[in-house]
């Protein structure tokens, strides 16, 4: 008994340190710390939560609407096989299709610590990448540097409108989420995201 439940905290805490590794890495995307790995080292603490304890596991139906819908949308594409394109587009969202797993089949305590304090790294990350960008625009415009649209960014390996969906996620996260209770904090946060926002 105390076996399993060392195992099932060991793959809690594997699982939660892949998906915190993603979280945080998603609004910068630094190319020497490819953020798929953290779906690789997720992928494995959940299944290593599941061989200890798995008559615990709460199935979601909705997380399995949702997963079901992507899988079906994705096999879909499966006539275009012969395109290379689109080879490369499979290579890639298939790790992007199985990160929804942890989300359908997972345990309430799991679901109750980790998805909250998700939220928050993804937040206060995306204002970390937030003020990076800010200062990177405000020296382009001081050294009157002639930058396209595009690369005025200090990410180069992330489109600018990926930036700004992170962004805008986290203010709606910010403002609906209730997730910092100090009110200056979060209207600090507001100001970062809202500037960035307004800059992209």
């Amino acid at each position: 008994m105390h076996s399993e439940s060392a195992g099932i905290k060991t793959g809690y805490l594997v699982t939660a340190v892949g998906m915190v590794y993603y979280t945080v890495l998603l609004p910068c995307q630094p190319t020497f710390l490819p953020s798929s790995i953290g779906m690789m080292i997720a992928g494995i603490g959940w299944l290593y939560m599941l061989l200890f304890d798995f008559k615990n596991v709460v199935f979601n139906k909705k997380s399995f609407i949702v997963f079901l819908f992507l899988a079906m949308y994705f096999l879909s594409g499966i006539s275009s096989i012969d395109d290379p394109r689109y080879k490369e587009i499979m290579r890639i969202q298939i790790p992007f299709l199985f990160w929804g797993l942890p989300f359908v089949f997972y345990y309430p305590d799991f679901k109750e610590k980790i998805l909250p304090f998700l939220i928050r790294c993804f937040v206060l990350s995306s204002t970390l990448s937030a003020l990076i960008f800010i200062f990177f625009f405000i020296w382009i415009e001081l050294n009157d540097i002639s930058i396209e649209y595009s690369k005025r960014s200090p990410y180069f390996f992330l489109p600018v409108h990926y930036l700004g969906m992170y962004y805008n996620g986290s203010l709606v996260f910010l403002i609906w989420g209730n997730i910092f209770e100090n009110k200056k904090y979060s209207m600090t946060i507001f100001i970062v995201l809202s500037t960035a926002i307004i800059l992209l």
